[in-house]
């Protein structure tokens, strides 16, 4: 790689035009501009396949979210808690949006009428499906738990929850400042020259 400039011995100023042609390609906004989008897309996708992965995981954690009713239990015909038929686990997922992504899982009622997934998350009073009165459905955040509140952790909780509370969140980081130092260091590459069409 050259400087843009040298001087020589001579005192006289010497200009390498190879340097000044990278230099132009490292500033140029346009670029960058391209370069950085590609780049995110690339390492946002890694960012989401691991945050899929911690929220399933945040899911299976039984020991760590409140018991079903008995109602429940004898609905769902077990007591796995945030499980009924793996539902919420399968439609666990990401996508990218403009200058980002979304991670999550979604799962709404029979009828279609109500979000599953947030209710059983952040928790909701409802009419008791097994007599008079209301029932409380106690908040499961296995999503924040999965990838960002650190709050909720107890000294109850597994090691594994624990890393995986911190690691979406360094790796989140670490991912995006990848995703920059790439966009520029394509800058000082030589621009690939397109053979002619024959």
């Amino acid at each position: 790689m050259g400087y843009p400039a040298t001087t020589n011995v001579g005192g006289g100023f010497n200009i390498k035009l190879k340097g000044w042609k990278m230099f132009g390609r490292v500033i140029n906004p346009a670029r960058f501009d391209r370069a950085l989008k590609k780049y995110l897309k690339y390492y946002n996708g890694k960012s989401g396949q691991l945050g899929r992965r911690l929220i399933k995981r945040s899911i299976r954690l039984q020991s760590f979210w409140a018991p079903n009713s008995p109602w429940t239990v004898k609905k769902k015909g077990h007591n796995k808690t945030l499980i009924e038929w793996g539902i919420m686990l399968r439609n666990t997922g990401y996508k990218h949006i403009t200058n980002g992504f979304e991670v999550g899982t979604h799962r709404v009622s029979d009828d279609g009428k109500y979000n599953v997934a947030k209710i059983v998350h952040d928790g909701a009073v409802v009419k008791n499906p097994g007599g008079p009165g209301v029932a409380m459905i106690p908040p499961r955040p296995f999503l924040t738990y999965a990838l960002f509140d650190r709050k909720l952790m107890s000294e109850s909780t597994s090691k594994i929850a624990q890393q995986s509370n911190s690691k979406f969140m360094r790796q989140l980081r670490f991912n995006w400042k990848m995703a920059i130092h790439r966009a520029f260091s394509d800058g000082f590459s030589p621009a690939k020259k397109r053979k002619p069409k024959a």
